[in-house]
């Protein structure tokens, strides 16, 4: 699927959500961990789905809008929390986000795996 570059992901920005994403980054399987992150498409297109991926995981996991854009030109929020367990077995895991579109995926910074950002299920 091809990038869509006029829409794109990007960080909360704010308290645990400021540069990762994920509130509780190790944990055991019956421990939750949350995640967030805003979408934007300047014409305002609303994506057919975010996703939070795991490196090594084939199961995508939907997250769902917890607070729509209101005009604040920020984007829309999007969040998902979820157990250790959902996530897989004890290990260290990269993690992503995916916006598809119908014209493609989003682009930003949220959407590349990176070594500096993983969580550990115990």
């Amino acid at each position: 699927m091809r990038d869509d570059t006029a829409a794109t992901l990007s960080w909360l920005g704010t308290g645990d959500y400021i540069g990762t994403g994920v509130n509780v980054t190790s944990g055991g399987a019956n421990d939750v961990f949350s995640f967030r992150v805003m979408y934007n498409h300047p014409t305002g297109e609303a994506p057919t789905g975010i996703f939070l991926a795991f490196d090594g995981v084939a199961e995508r996991h939907e997250l769902n809008l917890l607070r729509p854009d209101g005009g604040s030109g920020r984007g829309d929020e999007y969040g998902l929390a979820i157990r250790g367990r959902q996530i897989g077995p004890a290990a260290t895991y990269r993690y992503r986000f995916e916006a598809d579109l119908t014209t493609g995926r989003a682009a930003g910074d949220p959407t590349q795996y990176d070594n500096a950002r993983t969580v550990t299920v115990n």
